[in-house]
């Protein structure tokens, strides 16, 4: 599912002069935004142009809500079904040359420049699916994504991690609907507030990488859309990174079930456990590896004793393999929220991606 496209085709310079005109953009600016259409499904038109000494191009690229667009949706944040890619076309062609006289090439033909796919789970605070603030404090828990340089925490509401390539957020899309949009109906806030969305957005460089692995002769949004199981992919491998393939136990739980099992030697069931109490204790599995990198054992406090670990990477990742053989997670439920089992939020996320993350 899809909750934003933002595409770009090349103009000549007598449709970029046009477009100036009928837009009311400012002849002298090189790059003119403007949100006009936004009602519409069409967030965002931008046009600009690119000098330098050899070239000059001139460019008009659309962000748009493709459900919204085809629907007109009273959801503005509802999902867009790439098997809808045929009654979109027109929809969109339609649209946009309704606003213009320049001849513009039909949805298919233009680049894809960033896709934003997502995936709702239906939170509801049951005794095993905790509140939206809950599994964002686990996703935070978990692993980054791929390349990632920067993480930010703006509230209690979102989490995101992501690099020039793409990002990740994981965020409650009741109060995220609320200060996004005023005025909608009262039972659209009712039904955003049940509900966690995982997206993931892949920007050019990602778009321009997914290209080359399936062998696309080019990047224009066609071939994406016809391909909805990359979409499914993309969001399963960063689904799993974060959340893993299985529920959520406490420590207590986890302990339990590792030291019964008879698979695994005494040794392994230490440095295990060992493990999953280290990474509780630094909040995390980058927050513990971090402090190993940097040389910093983390010290643990059992009932009896006490003692410091320090893990190196391989040893980490060795160890997340027998945990994965045995349906276990590295990060646990922490001890203050009285909960024995937590759910994986997108379950069928979790077994539909077998690639490497």
């Amino acid at each position: 599912m899809i909750h934003t496209i933002d595409i770009s085709t090349q103009l000549t310079s007598f449709a970029y002069e046009e477009l100036q005109r009928e837009l009311g953009a400012p002849p002298d600016r090189t790059s003119w935004s403007t949100n006009a259409y936004a009602a519409s499904g069409l967030t965002r038109v931008t046009i600009y142009r690119i000098t330098s000494q050899r070239f000059t191009g001139y460019f008009l690229r659309v962000s748009m809500n493709p459900h919204h667009v085809l629907r007109q949706s009273t959801d503005p944040m509802a999902l867009f079904d790439p098997s809808d890619f045929a009654e979109l076309i027109p929809a969109f062609d339609g649209l946009l040359q309704s606003g213009t006289d320049v001849s513009l090439p039909s949805l298919p033909y233009w680049l894809a420049y960033r896709i934003d796919y997502a995936a709702d789970a239906v939170i509801n605070n049951s005794p095993t699916r905790p509140s939206a603030a809950r599994y964002i404090d686990l996703a935070r828990r978990g692993f980054l994504p791929v390349g990632a340089k920067n993480q930010t925490q703006a509230d209690w509401i979102s989490f995101k991690a992501g690099n020039k390539s793409g990002a990740v957020q994981l965020y409650h899309r009741g109060p995220a609907l609320r200060s996004r949009f005023t005025g909608l109906a009262e039972d659209v806030y009712q039904q955003a507030d049940r509900l966690l969305r995982l997206e993931v957005q892949c920007k050019k460089g990602r778009l321009a990488s997914l290209a080359r692995k399936h062998r696309f002769p080019d990047r224009t949004l066609q071939h994406f859309m016809m391909a909805p199981h990359i979409g499914h992919d993309e969001l399963a491998r960063q689904c799993q990174r974060i959340f893993g393939s299985f529920g959520f136990f406490s420590y207590r739980k986890a302990a339990a079930q590792i030291n019964r099992n008879a698979a695994l030697q005494r040794r392994t069931k230490a440095d295990i456990l060992n493990l999953i109490k280290a990474v509780e204790v630094a909040g995390g599995i980058v927050a513990a590896q971090e402090k190993w990198r940097q040389g910093t054992p983390i010290s643990l406090h059992f009932a009896k004793q006490r003692r410091s670990v320090h893990y190196s990477n391989a040893q980490v990742f060795r160890l997340l393999r027998r945990l994965v053989r045995i349906g276990q997670h590295l990060v646990v439920v922490p001890a203050a929220w009285r909960m024995g089992v937590v759910e994986h939020p997108f379950p069928a996320l979790a077994t539909q991606y077998s690639g490497t993350p």
